[in-house]
């Protein structure tokens, strides 16, 4: 492959370490000397790869919560035959984040030798609020949760919401509180079963 092709390999590789906080790409994509920094933080984040990998094996990956992917590479630039930059975006959680990577190809295979980014706080456009309104005919506990799951995927899946900002309340209306056509709810069941009960039986 070109060095360009190669960097983007690397660069795909290193979006999944980060979306599925896989290890064994992260050993793979970082030199083991490579330095993580930040300026978004006070004091001035700073750690080498030891401390970092712990930070990406205690995490809960994006891939697991579902979360939708914003992964984006700005800029490629060469330096010479084993130096280059890359300028990528991501988002983790609430956060997105603009990150400069360094690059050195060793050994014949290309690495970060420096990730040096920026923290953009993502503020949602919309918090998803679906109201379910049932009558109280013994809906179990196992129902319920099978809605508020539904709904929250469908958001998710339709919409590209994210689970952790949708909210999914369900409520249980007393059935002399609940009204269809100008009548109670038992009332208009009643007159509707009657209705097709007198209709089935002129079809026959």
């Amino acid at each position: 492959m070109s060095p360009f092709a190669d960097v983007n390999d690397l660069l795909d590789q290193y979006f999944d370490t980060l979306y599925h906080c896989d290890l064994e790409k992260f050993d793979a994509v970082f030199h083991p000397q490579a330095i993580y920094a930040t300026a978004d933080e006070t004091p001035l984040l700073y750690r080498g790869m030891p401390a970092y990998r712990e930070v990406i094996a205690q995490r809960r990956s994006p891939a697991s919560r579902s979360e939708q992917r914003r992964d984006f590479v700005d800029a490629i630039e060469f330096a010479g035959d084993n130096t280059a930059f890359a300028r990528v975006r991501c988002s983790i959680g609430e956060r997105d984040f603009v990150d400069l990577l360094s690059l050195v190809r060793t050994e014949g295979h290309w690495r970060i030798i420096a990730k040096v980014f920026q923290i953009i706080e993502r503020k949602e456009k919309a918090m998803p609020y679906v109201n379910i309104k049932l009558t109280r005919e013994g809906v179990t506990e196992s129902q319920k949760a099978a809605l508020i799951k539904g709904v929250t995927d469908l958001l998710v899946d339709v919409l590209q919401k994210s689970p952790a900002t949708t909210m999914v309340v369900i409520d249980e209306i007393e059935m002399d509180n609940w009204g269809i056509g100008g009548l109670p709810v038992e009332e208009y069941r009643r007159t509707r079963a009657t209705l097709i009960g007198d209709s089935e039986n002129t079809d026959q």
